[in-house]
């Protein structure tokens, strides 16, 4: 069966090669490294555009804030080299959180988002980050609204009903219809 990137979550992307057997240096953007522990058995995805490497993993290892990656089907520095810039790809199937456990932003994306006081926001388009906290990214009366996803604002998230409710603080958005 062939994977489409589609099927998958960006956790990360390779920052390029390290020394002359081929290793690649993993940049992880996810706080559960026990995904990378699952490459050993399983191997890992790496994808571009719409093309989905896999690839067999011999051995992961700390390396400054990063991880290097070492795979019989990468045998020189160029083959490495030549992956830079493709990302590590997660199944979606994994990326699945636990009760009361943090949700992975993915399993949000399409939510309806619901303010204590306002009512209907509009539904979640895309993430984003200030470096601080993650945000949401919903339409609102046609333009880009960001949103803190941060717990004080976080009221419940309803999976059944697709909506996530919010008690956001007076301010925090300019609600009025101008752009």
């Amino acid at each position: 069966m062939n994977k489409k990137v589609s099927d998958f979550i960006a956790a990360g992307y390779v920052a390029g090669a390290h020394g002359i057997r081929g290793e690649i240096i993993l940049v992880s953007q996810i706080n559960d490294l026990n995904l990378l522990d699952d490459c050993i058995n399983e191997g890992i995805c790496l994808g571009k555009d719409e093309k989905v490497l896999s690839l067999a993993v011999d051995s992961i290892r700390p390396h400054k804030g990063s991880f290097l990656i070492l795979s019989r089907d990468i045998t020189d520095r160029n083959k490495a080299e030549s992956l830079k810039g493709y990302s590590w790809l997660i199944s979606k199937e994994k990326m699945v959180s636990n009760e009361r456990e943090n949700i992975f932003l993915h399993e949000i994306e399409g939510f309806t988002v619901v303010d204590n006081s306002k009512g209907v926001l509009g539904k979640i388009v895309s993430f984003s980050s200030n470096g601080a906290q993650d945000l949401i990214e919903i339409m609102f009366l046609g333009r880009k609204v960001f949103i803190p996803l941060v717990k004080a604002f976080l009221d419940k998230i309803d999976f059944k009903e697709k909506i996530v409710h919010m008690k956001l603080p007076p301010g925090l958005v300019d609600w009025t219809n101008e752009k």
